[in-house]
């Protein structure tokens, strides 16, 4: 499974995600055994063709492929330079439905059109627009994948009381950082397997620029 985050404050967009990959195998006496796969594995990117984040979590592979070379493949082949966030939300879910109509894979696409942030979450069941609504711009965390904890800190009988309208980019990027590290430490003193681990890739996007924070793939240590 996955712990993806992203927070919307009016500075910006934050975005985080784990690595953990786990698999698992059955034996003939249809005993499963679970097992980490890799930490390594991507949960998030930035469109090269536009300023576009998006992040996964659910079912890592579709059709045989990892979600990752999905999205590769979908830019190359339906992304045009410069396309709004609307415009590839919209074609990615053409795409997934066409092709994996019935993925258990969640996405969040994220962006700014005519300088106003944008957010859709994306799964085989809906296309929404979740950061607006009739009252304007909506500031909040969004979450996917194994979220109990973060659930529990934030909805629970005593939820935190977070002012994201008043909060500073730099502050949202810590705090998705933060939601995503919480499952990935409470899974580890859990006994079960913690299928949430690895490296936390961290993304910002605002209306005038977007780039990797932190990025497993261009981190040198």
């Amino acid at each position: 499974m996955s712990i993806i985050s992203v927070v919307h404050v009016p500075e910006g967009i934050a975005m985080a995600a784990d690595s953990r990959l786990t698999g698992h195998r059955i034996y003939e006496n249809n005993q499963i055994e679970k097992f980490t796969s890799s930490d390594n594995f991507q949960k998030i990117v930035l469109l090269s063709k536009s300023p576009v984040g998006i992040s996964w979590a659910g079912d890592a592979f579709l059709n045989g492929n990892a979600v990752s070379h999905f999205i590769s493949t979908f830019e190359t082949e339906n992304v045009h330079e410069n396309d709004s966030v609307t415009q590839i939300a919209t074609a990615l879910k053409d795409r997934l439905r066409q092709e994996s109509p019935e993925a258990k894979t969640m996405f969040y696409i994220t962006g700014y059109r005519n300088s106003v942030p944008h957010i859709y979450l994306l799964t085989k069941d809906e296309f929404t627009l979740i950061n607006q609504n009739e009252n304007g711009l909506v500031y909040s965390s969004f979450i996917g994948g194994e979220t109990e904890p973060i659930v529990k800190l934030l909805y629970g009988d005593k939820p935190a009381e977070i002012n994201y309208r008043v909060m500073p980019l730099k502050d949202a990027l810590d705090l998705s950082e933060f939601l995503v590290e919480l499952v990935i430490d409470y899974q580890r003193f859990s006994n079960k397997l913690a299928t949430c681990g690895g490296f936390v890739d961290v993304l910002v996007l605002t209306k005038d620029y977007a780039k990797f924070i932190k990025h497993k793939v261009l981190n040198s240590e």
